[in-house]
């Protein structure tokens, strides 16, 4: 599974972090 997290503050950096140590490929989308 392949998620995309959009933001890169507190909340997205945790959430990326939480979900790749658990397997999942993640995207992070910061402007």
């Amino acid at each position: 599974m392949t998620v995309a997290v959009i933001g890169g503050g507190i909340a997205g950096i945790m959430a990326a972090l939480s979900l790749a140590d658990r397997g999942t490929s993640v995207t992070l989308i910061e402007e």
